[in-house]
């Protein structure tokens, strides 16, 4: 896969908090929207995304950050809070999760956003050693960096294509890969994830990652806690036998155990994919996480 340059190293440090190559269309799009909740606020910092999110096991896709007044406040009185936001964008973090940052309190119970993950995380330190070990799992990109009380889908934005780019670096290294928010656009920006096992949350208005909202992330909850992924670490594919007339394996047996009878096997960006003969997806796996012996074409 071809590397994207991140383009949130060159985010302004001052308002408009707006990338040179998104100003088109932010522009134009607030121009209809001057006074409505869909507004796009580039008083405060854009949010592309949250945590480790070249590393993370669990990655939750949502729509565009919540506009909060008070952050506009914060940030203004606060330039730490932008140097924390920079240092999470150009992915050099010490703490990437920076919603559950200690130091970004400011004298309140909460700090930015605290509460709002706090509560839809906690199941997870039932699976993780400790919320240290949840913040380092875990990571969250936006379809839209820029804020606003209310989402509205926008024309493309430039920046939006690294976005893309790390949510198939998540499929690549078998994330666990969470459709929060914003599914159809998502789905429609980011194909490769139209075959991938993705898992959807019961109620989109609550993103509350519980067992209750969320039950497949629990499935396999002891091989969470093992730091194991629940895909496929490496396989081999064997081609047994191959209908002259028909493109179809009549086997391939994984490393996994697990076998696929009468299955065609497609490689898109970034996975593999077997189907079946009436085109049902019988698995998908990681491109860079198999090979294939025995190539008899």
């Amino acid at each position: 896969m071809k590397e994207i340059e991140n383009p949130w190293q060159n985010l302004p440090h001052l308002p408009p908090y707006v990338l040179p190559q998104d100003k088109e269309v932010v522009e134009a799009y607030n121009l209809n929207n001057i006074n409505t909740t869909y507004k796009l606020r580039v008083d405060v910092m854009p949010v592309p995304f949250i945590g480790d999110v070249k590393n993370s096991e669990i990655v939750i896709l949502l729509a565009n950050p919540k506009f909060v007044d008070e952050w506009v406040e914060i940030e203004r009185n606060h330039p730490i809070v932008r140097e924390k936001y920079l240092k999470v964008f150009a992915h050099n973090s010490d703490f990437p999760f920076f919603c559950l940052d200690p130091s970004l309190k400011f004298g309140n119970e909460y700090g930015l956003g605290e509460k709002y993950w706090r509560d839809r995380l906690k199941d997870l330190n039932d699976y993780y050693n400790s919320e240290d070990e949840v913040l380092k799992k875990i990571s969250v990109i936006q379809f839209n960096p820029y804020s606003s009380v209310n989402f509205k889908s926008t024309k493309k934005l430039s920046s939006q294509d690294y976005n893309f780019y790390l949510v198939r670096k998540a499929i690549e290294r078998n994330a666990k890969i969470i459709l929060a928010r914003g599914k159809k656009l998502w789905l429609k920006n980011v194909p490769e994830l139209q075959y991938y096992p993705y898992l959807t949350l019961k109620s989109h208005i609550n993103t509350y990652l519980s067992k209750q909202n969320c039950p497949d992330l629990f499935k396999n909850s002891n091989n969470m806690k093992k730091n194991d992924s629940e895909g496929i670490q490496n396989f081999t594919v064997y081609p047994i036998r191959k209908n002259k007339d028909e493109d179809y394996d009549t086997l391939i047996i994984s490393g996994s155990g697990r076998s696929f009878s009468n299955c065609k096997l497609e490689v898109s960006e970034g996975v593999a994919i077997f189907r079946s003969k009436s085109n049902e997806v019988e698995g998908v796996f990681s491109l860079n996480k198999f090979f294939i012996i025995n190539d008899y074409s």
